[in-house]
């Protein structure tokens, strides 16, 4: 279940904010950071990632070698450790693959703004950056699925992105367990508040030079729940608001379960080399999408 405080108030819609608006000035926001990050790191890289068709041979990462591939383009020190067969990317294969899972269940429309609204921002601003540098990136939301690959895919992003609601019960663990991300992504981003998700339901995702970020999206009631806070809890089968005065005893509670569930994702990333990081919906996207374009490589 998922909680939204009211601050004494028992009025409001039964989904606090299920849906996704990218409106003009959204837009214009996304543009600017996109603009922004990539003369950074084209200043920073210079002509390597930041033009990943180009035609030189820059080593970009690693994919699973498929049969009858040429053997000479196995990495063999990769393939001596690991005993699996893995090929060396080059900038000359072309396109440099992305996948991005966004959650769509119940408990992402929670918040002020909504973590799905969150979510949608990331994923349009990292998807845009993505395909600037000269990635194919996918984008998969409970089934759904958009891949843009050039500029004149853009004109669907937004729309794709719109029609997504915070609903049901399917969280990013379903996906995965799925094995919704696609074999080749060499970087491959989770955008949840992860309520449904541990550290284990990735093992099918953990790839050798894979570039694997858990970003997790949580509301500030979430974040800071203050006692004497009116919450509705959100019971995602039903849809039915359940209101519920908090104490300071039952804070305290759900405050030593939420440090203890972040100690865990925290080890987890340490342990199997992936990237988390942890976030407020409220945070504006270019913080932590700036950090993703630009200290996720």
């Amino acid at each position: 279940m998922s909680a939204e405080a009211s601050a004494g108030s028992r009025s409001g819609p039964p989904l606090p904010n299920p849906g996704v608006s990218l409106g003009r000035d959204v837009v214009r926001r996304i543009e600017r950071f996109v603009l922004q990050t990539a003369a950074l790191r084209e200043r920073r890289e210079g002509q390597g990632r930041a033009d990943l068709d180009g035609g030189g041979s820059a080593f970009v990462g690693h994919r699973p070698y498929r049969a009858g591939e040429e053997v000479r383009h196995l990495d063999w020190d990769l393939l001596a450790r690991l005993d699996q067969p893995f090929v060396r990317v080059l900038q000359r294969e072309g396109q440099e693959r992305w996948a991005i899972l966004l959650d769509t269940s119940a408990s992402m429309g929670v918040g002020e703004p909504g973590k799905l609204q969150a979510a949608a921002e990331l994923a349009a601003a990292l998807t845009l950056s993505g395909v600037r540098a000269g990635a194919r990136v996918e984008l998969l939301a409970r089934g759904q699925r958009l891949v843009v690959r050039r500029s004149v895919d853009l004109a669907r992003l937004m729309p794709f992105l719109e029609s997504l609601v915070a609903q049901g019960t399917e969280g990013l663990a379903s996906a995965l367990q799925r094995g919704d991300v696609p074999n080749d992504a060499g970087r491959v981003v989770l955008l949840g508040d992860l309520l449904d998700t541990s550290p284990a339901h990735m093992r099918n995702v953990f790839r050798p030079g894979r570039d694997l970020w858990a970003v997790q999206l949580l509301a500030p009631i979430e974040l800071a729940p203050k006692p004497g806070q009116t919450v509705r809890w959100l019971d995602p089968e039903s849809e039915h608001v359940h209101e519920v005065q908090v104490d300071a005893a039952a804070v305290a509670r759900y405050e030593r379960r939420l440090e203890t569930s972040l100690e865990v994702w925290q080890r987890a990333a340490v342990r199997h080399r992936f990237r988390w990081s942890m976030h407020s919906s409220a945070t504006p996207f270019e913080e932590t999408a700036r950090t993703l374009v630009l200290g996720g490589g």
